[in-house]
């Protein structure tokens, strides 16, 4: 299991195809948001502390934790990946693919043609 933090609105691509949002953050559980990159309406998934999803491409992901520290809070989110499946915070993937990878100006990035 690979745990990444993250922040609210911080995302994580996996496959070159999603992007998981953390769209709310509870004491109790979350809000993500997971939307195909070539566009589409994203689709909103509540989830507790301790709970799994399956969400695409064979990617399982736990809620291990909501934390609280100076900087506010953040989700500690563990993912199940195929060897197969690339999965990148947003911000690394940015750098490695560049913002005019996005098709359609998905993942809040402005197409550039």
């Amino acid at each position: 299991m690979v745990i990444l933090s993250r922040r609210l609105n911080e995302a994580v691509v996996f496959g070159d195809r999603f992007i998981l949002t953390v769209a709310r953050l509870l004491l109790e559980g979350a809000e993500l948001t997971i939307q195909e990159m070539t566009g589409g309406p994203p689709s909103l998934s509540p989830i507790g502390i301790g709970d799994s999803i399956d969400i695409g491409l064979g990617v399982r992901m736990t809620l291990v934790e909501i934390g609280i520290g100076s900087c506010g809070m953040k989700a500690r989110l563990g993912f199940d990946v195929p060897a197969n499946i690339s999965l990148y915070r947003k911000e690394v993937w940015d750098d490695v693919r560049g913002p005019s990878w996005y098709p359609h100006g998905a993942g809040g990035e402005p197409s550039p043609n």
